[in-house]
């Protein structure tokens, strides 16, 4: 253990993750040009239940950080600081340093209910012609990386298309 050198524990949102957050905001398109980039709110910890599990993500980390094994390599806490005691504290915090892992999808929701944007066959309801090909069909974001789900939906999307020719 003498070649590791003392860390600072550092309890970042790169570190800690919600895998299946519940906050959502809206996503409007501005214009009819294609070009103009659409203007997202993704509304980050606007539901209580995502702001605790952030809230309980840094409290777990900083038991870990004290555990004996962990001691050796420790020299203080750093992100946040030992004042962050508080949840209040903790999540001011985590507010202005939380940011996305930028695995965007569920932007228009896949399924057969009221308010699903795509259909099964990865249509768009309501217009001819147009099908949505990507992980914005996700009806909630997958607790693994996006890239393998969205290799399916290509995939799928792709015999469709040859199956409708």
């Amino acid at each position: 253990m003498a070649h590791l050198r003392r860390l600072a524990v550092c309890c970042t949102s790169t570190i800690l993750a919600v895998l299946q957050p519940r906050s959502i905001g809206p996503l409007h398109i501005g214009s009819r040009d294609p070009s103009q980039q659409a203007t997202m709110d993704p509304r980050y910890l606007s539901h209580e239940a995502d702001a605790q599990m952030f809230i309980e993500g840094v409290r777990m980390s900083r038991k870990l950080a004290q555990m004996p094994a962990f001691q050796p390599l420790v020299l203080r806490a750093t992100r946040p600081g030992a004042d962050a005691q508080g949840d209040a504290a903790i999540l001011d915090y985590v507010q202005s340093s939380a940011q996305t892992a930028w695995h965007m999808c569920g932007t228009c929701k896949m399924g057969v209910d009221a308010e699903v944007v795509v259909e099964p066959r990865l249509t768009v309801r309501g217009i001819g012609g147009l099908r949505v090909v990507d992980s914005s069909i996700f009806p909630t974001i997958p607790s693994s990386n996006t890239n393998m789900p969205s290799i399916a939906v290509g995939e799928k999307g792709a015999e469709l298309i040859r199956a409708s020719r």
